[in-house]
């Protein structure tokens, strides 16, 4: 048995490199630039708004300075990032903020688990 050959109608190496600088961006805008008052009050059923958008706000420039030295073309990605980013982190607060759980207690520290959840340190 034998496959047909794979024709690569999208520039893979292209491909993975969009998703290189978008999860360098991702990580510089949640890890680095992230403040406690951001990534707490975006959770919160009252008072979410200015901290969410502030994040967010956060991810559009980082994204859009980073699009404008590789692929200017693309300005309009940092856009729907944008839009992507601040329906999906209200989602997660609406969730969070119903069933009770917050980054209030995990914010500032990373806990390594292992593949069942248990704490490793």
């Amino acid at each position: 048995m034998s496959f047909p050959p794979m024709s690569a109608s999208v520039p893979v190496g292209a491909l993975i490199g969009w998703m290189v600088l978008l999860t360098v961006k991702h990580v510089i805008a949640d890890f680095v630039l992230q403040t406690s008052w951001m990534a707490i009050g975006k959770d919160q059923r009252e008072g979410w708004a200015l901290p969410l958008l502030a994040h967010c706000g956060v991810h559009f420039a980082v994204a859009l300075a980073f699009i404008l030295i590789v692929a200017p073309r693309f300005w309009f990605v940092a856009v729907i990032d944008f839009v992507i980013h601040i329906t999906v982190d209200r989602c997660k607060g609406l969730v969070s903020s119903r069933l009770g759980v917050t980054q209030e207690n995990h914010h500032h520290r990373v806990q390594p688990v292992d593949l069942y959840g248990r704490e490793l340190i």
